[in-house]
């Protein structure tokens, strides 16, 4: 008895995706590469959260922040979500914004300065 041998398209083997192969040198077919990219994040994915949720990891990382020793990066993060993140900017309203403030002296600037910092603080 004899096999039959694979349908083929172009030098693709067309019965078996998994193992086609294009007809540009044995390179694997795009569908195969993309699936292997897939399993191996979904394997990565699965690895890291069984690190992240293990007791070991959880204590370890416990210890780090008592003793200060966490990356900086990673206690803003902790910041940002306990606390909140702080507003990246700040709106403004003036009352009369068509105000020549070059007729005003230092001092009377200053005033202003001080003023205006007060309401940021206090919103």
């Amino acid at each position: 008895m004899t096999q039959k041998a694979p349908k083929t398209q172009n030098g693709v083997n067309m019965g078996d995706p998994l193992r086609a192969v294009s007809h540009t040198g044995g390179e694997p077919n795009k569908f195969v590469q993309a699936r292997k990219t897939a399993k191996a994040y979904q394997n990565g994915m699965k690895l890291f959260r069984q690190i992240l949720e293990s007791r070991e990891y959880k204590e370890n990382f416990v210890k780090r922040a008592i003793h200060g020793l966490l990356p900086p990066a990673v206690e803003i993060m902790m910041f940002h979500y306990i606390l909140g993140k702080p507003s990246e900017q700040i709106n403004i309203n003036f009352q009369d914004a068509q105000e020549d403030l070059t007729v005003l002296t230092r001092p009377q600037l200053a005033t202003r300065i001080e003023k205006l910092h007060e309401r940021v603080k206090a919103s």
